[in-house]
Formats: C-alpha cells, structure tokens, sequence
C-alpha cells in the first residue's frame, strides 16, 4: 500500500498555510493511502530536471510536489504550492541525499544551468580559480554532489559564489562559503 511521508523541511511551511489548506493537506495524506497506487492522482511533470518528481492535487488551488521513489511504495511530500508555482518548482529542482552529511536536499538545477554560461565566460578571462587549492575528492567528502563540481570549478569571485547561494542546497553552500573564506577541508567540515 503506498504511503505519503512529510519531508523535515516542510513543516516549517505547512505552519504558515492558512488552517483551510492545512486541512486539506491532512485530508491528502488520509486519501493517499486509500486511492493511490500505481500512480493514481500523481501526476507526472514533463521535463522535470529530476524524473522521480510528481504534484498531487491539494484542493482547486494548492498542489503537492512529492518525490516518487526509486523503489518501493513511500512516497515525500516535499512543498505544497499554488498550481503554476508548484509546476515550476518540480520542473526546477533536483532532490538527493547528501551522502556526506546525510540530509535531504533540493537544489534548483534549472538556474544552475542558466548561470552555467556566464560563469564558464568568466572561466575564459581568468587564470584564478575560487576552489584551485581544493581537490574533488575533498569537495565531495565535504558534501559537493560530484555532479556539481565542474561548475565549482568555474568560480573566479566570490560573487560568483554567492549567486549560487540561493541555488545550492545550504550545507553545500557553507561548505563553499567556508572554503573561499580560507578555511582549511577539516576546518570546513566543521561548519557543514
């Protein structure tokens, strides 16, 4: 029987809905169990940057962005939204664990993609780069997805840094930030 979870970060959220949609959010989880399966009341969003994204109905308004699991029948309600937002945000973001600290991520991939060119352009000017004396394999151990670090290794300023700040899961952004600050990798580790 599939199950609806709540992620950590949504509760501070689910707070601030007016008491109506937080009614209906709970009335959501109750249905949940009893009509879905196989996807039933899931909906799929067409060039979503993470494939496992889907928005449930909350009310005539309000939709749930829930990830879908690689396997298995739980799923985590990680946002609720008006529609069109809620649409934009799952086409967005990417959704991981951190393998590093072990928390739940969400970064906005589609942002990063637009900021990637203006940042390799910058690359192209400069023979300074933000991160040069920090190995990958160190970035990672401190939490980079290894898949972000090509674009780590284009910074040349600490602007370009702090663009990323509201792109970036927060623990990869101190762990960055601390890093252009001069902090040594074990010294880093400790602010993550």
């Amino acid at each position: 029987m599939a199950q609806l979870a709540v992620d950590r970060s949504f509760m501070p959220q689910y707070a601030k809905l007016e008491p109506k949609v937080r009614k209906a959010v709970e009335a959501t989880f109750a249905k949940f169990a009893e009509h879905t399966h196989a996807g039933l009341h899931l909906e799929k969003i067409n060039s979503a940057k993470d494939p496992r994204i889907r928005t449930i109905r909350i009310d005539q308004y309000w939709r749930g962005v829930v990830l879908a699991p690689a396997k298995g029948d739980v799923y985590c309600l990680v946002a609720v939204l008006g529609h069109d937002e809620a649409i934009a945000y799952a086409r967005s973001r990417i959704f991981s664990v951190n393998q590093a600290i072990g928390v739940f991520e969400v970064r906005n991939q589609e942002a990063l993609d637009r900021l990637e060119p203006a940042l390799e352009k910058a690359a192209e000017s400069s023979d300074y780069r933000l991160f040069e004396h920090v190995f990958d394999k160190d970035l990672v151990r401190l939490g980079i997805a290894e898949e972000l670090v090509p674009l780590v290794r284009l910074l040349t300023r600490d602007e370009h840094l702090q663009a990323l700040e509201r792109l970036l899961p927060e623990a990869q952004y101190v762990a960055l930030l601390a890093l252009s600050d001069g902090m040594t990798v074990d010294q880093a580790w400790a602010e993550v």
